[in-house]
């Protein structure tokens, strides 16, 4: 890894950590949106929070040193996000590992597998995420659970040391295509036919698991989640987003149901989110260049 790239990392690390933004929407770096951008942000926003739902986010413009970020210090259930960081810490560490379980690594990336997940950690236990940890400066409990109950912040800054690795020379292209085929990635669902896209969904349904599925399966109203500790509803995105104007890094959190219906046919509650981040680094890298 080339030490101006450690360095800018380092950076933005730094400028994460001094965001301040509790229950309220914050631009920061050096360049303001567009006014239009800033607005379908906030809107996209309500359209969440007014139905009685919790939403976190950070997005940070490599190219402009620019962001915004709403409650990312907010303690919310990752799910299935922590997966790509955890295999990315371990190829890292050990990339011998690509060959011996490539399957795995596939299933764990691709179709978030749960079971192929915890195989790699039982097997190689927390030390690749805990190495990640110390270098961003982020707390070792982060690596106590499966599936932690940390910020979007603190996602977005590991996101950074990801984004180190993809870079580096060193990470197999076929975790690269996983990762631009991430299942149930609004990024995914909006984006790839614009960018390349490095992402990893996290969703849960909050039904029983003997729920009998049919086409016509609605959200039932009692599945609103307002503890952050509890994860049985989320649908989340994170990664980084490759644009013609360079890349941002970005993770969004919420407490919505997602996942309910058989095959994920329901448009994700998460596009139009994406699409209103989209634009806003748009609007950043375009008065830059």
């Amino acid at each position: 890894m080339a030490n101006n790239l450690c360095d800018s990392l380092n950076e933005v690390r730094h400028n994460l950590r001094e965001v301040s933004d509790k229950d309220r929407l914050v631009f920061f770096g050096r360049y303001s949106p567009s006014e239009d951008a800033a607005h379908q942000l906030r809107k996209e926003i309500k359209q969440i929070t007014n139905t009685g739902h919790d939403v976190g986010l950070v997005l940070y413009d490599l190219v402009t040193q620019s962001g915004v970020s709403f409650c990312s210090d907010r303690v919310m259930c990752y799910q299935s996000t922590i997966k790509a960081i955890y295999v990315g810490a371990l190829l890292e560490m050990k990339p011998e590992l690509f060959t011996i379980h490539q399957e795995e690594i596939h299933q764990t990336i691709e179709y978030s597998n749960n079971d192929t997940y915890k195989k790699l950690r039982d097997a190689y236990g927390d030390e690749p995420l805990l190495s990640w940890c110390r270098e961003c400066g982020i707390d070792e409990n982060f690596a106590d659970r499966l599936y932690p109950r940390r910020s979007a912040k603190e996602l977005c800054i590991l996101w950074t040391r990801m984004y180190a690795y993809l870079e580096s020379g060193n990470a197999p292209e076929e975790l690269k295509t996983w990762l631009s085929h991430s299942a149930c990635s609004s990024a995914k669902d909006v984006l790839s036919d614009r960018c390349i896209i490095q992402t990893k969904a996290g969703w849960e349904n909050g039904l029983p698991e003997d729920t009998t599925y049919t086409e016509d399966l609605v959200y039932p109203s009692e599945l609103t989640d307002k503890d952050p500790y509890n994860d049985e509803c989320a649908i989340n995105d994170s990664g980084i987003i490759y644009t013609q104007n360079g890349p941002y890094l970005f993770v969004i959190f919420s407490d919505l149901p997602y996942g309910i219906y058989q095959n994920y046919t329901p448009e994700n509650p998460l596009n139009g989110l994406t699409e209103a981040l989209y634009d806003l680094q748009q609007s950043y890298t375009n008065r830059f260049f």
